[in-house]
């Protein structure tokens, strides 16, 4: 009677152990794991779609940056204003043609930037203008007291952000002077990641305005600087 008690408490004993492993805790190993890589060069965007540009802008287009940074000025425009007949009874605007010669882009009167600091904002935007020169004869000013108008622009970001930078005016006045002047501006924390200052709605538009009784035959170029600077104040002549 006693070993067949011994028995059954043997065989209970080694029941419960069995049950106690199959609830035993196990444990295992895993990652997680993130990379990062260098700053690209920017897309340049389309301000009537959002999406970049394909093909992506060149030379023909304007100024394209190719440098990656975390603070950069991506595209500013070349001004094509058209072939005309000269006249001498009157002061004439000329509007700038949506596509300049040569160029890959249907819409180009676009200046873009893009900030991807982690804080980002207090950058600004100037640009100025020299004398026009006839390419004919290098060194000596022509069309004098010529100057542009940058007329109706608007402030986007492709991606829909709402912490804009902002034009400095409705109707930018540049003259032909090598004065700066301001086109766009983000204030502190404002302005992060790609935004277009653009001139291609309805009612906006680039003109040149000449003199009257200034125009000469020939074909006459002015040279803009872009500049971006890193806070609200335009660069240094």
């Amino acid at each position: 009677m006693r070993k067949k008690r011994v028995r059954l408490m043997l065989l209970s004993s080694m029941l419960c152990f069995g049950n106690m492993m199959t609830v035993s805790a196990m444990s295992g190993e895993t990652e997680a794991t993130i990379e990062f890589t260098e700053l690209g060069v920017p897309d340049i965007y389309d301000p009537a779609t959002d999406a970049p540009f394909s093909p992506q802008p060149d030379s023909n287009d304007g100024f394209v940056n190719t440098t990656a940074a975390e603070l950069t000025l991506d595209f500013a425009p070349n001004l094509y204003f058209g072939t005309h007949t000269v006249r001498d009874t009157m002061a004439l605007e000329y509007v700038a043609q949506p596509t300049v010669t040569g160029s890959k882009l249907p819409r180009s009167l676009l200046v873009q930037v893009t900030d991807r600091r982690t804080t980002f904002g207090n950058w600004s935007v100037h640009v100025k203008a020299t004398p026009f020169e006839r390419t004919s004869e290098v060194g000596v000013p022509s069309l004098p007291g010529a100057y542009f108008t940058f007329n109706g622009g608007a402030v986007k970001s492709p991606i829909g952000d709402t912490d804009s930078p902002v034009l400095s005016s409705g109707n930018i006045q540049l003259n032909t002077d090598n004065q700066y002047v301001n086109v766009m501006s983000a204030a502190a924390n404002t302005g992060q990641f790609t935004w277009l200052a653009h001139w291609t709605g309805a009612g906006a538009s680039v003109k040149l305005h000449v003199a009257n009784n200034m125009m000469q035959v020939g074909q006459h170029v002015s040279k803009l600087t872009w500049s971006l600077t890193p806070n609200l104040l335009p660069p240094v002549n």
